[in-house]
């Protein structure tokens, strides 16, 4: 099996690939989205993260989540209260949110004070003991519904 790249097109801001493989030519998928921004590179020390989107962890949607209660740069999450965090998100939404999201802020204020990078859910357990489902106004099962391949 061959595989060229006849040509890379540019339209709206978009590239595609045009590629050959067995004699059939095809539009691989999109490098980016319009107007979207390329995605931060995940910083490998605290001192390395100069936007939100640069901590472990935390895509656009945390980023934008933790931008609406007053976090503009990752240095403002040192010493911060990640149970904290979660209720000031909780209020300005007006809804609770799901518990893996205080797992998160866990992960990005642990990683800010100098914690090696780990994955959200490996701090589900310290989640757990330090705040049981009550706390958060969860219910006693408290499935998450993101998965450790998200």
């Amino acid at each position: 099996m061959t595989l060229r790249v006849l040509c890379v097109l540019r339209v709206r801001r978009v590239e595609f690939s045009v590629k050959r493989v067995a004699n059939k030519t095809r539009r691989v998928t999109t490098r980016r989205r319009p107007g979207s921004k390329p995605p931060a590179r995940k910083a490998i020390h605290a001192r390395l993260a100069t936007v939100l989107e640069a901590i472990p962890n935390v895509g656009a949607s945390i980023a934008r989540d933790v931008r609406s209660i007053g976090i503009k740069q990752p240095r403002d999450l040192v010493s911060r209260n990640p149970h904290s965090l979660y209720q000031a998100l909780c209020d300005r939404t007006r809804t609770r949110q799901d518990p893996c999201v205080l797992d998160t802020f866990i992960s990005a204020v642990r990683f800010m004070e100098g914690a090696p990078a780990r994955p959200w859910w490996s701090y589900t357990a310290e989640r757990k003991k330090k705040f049981p489902a009550s706390s958060l106004g969860a219910p006693s099962h408290g499935a998450c519904s993101r998965t450790p391949s998200e």
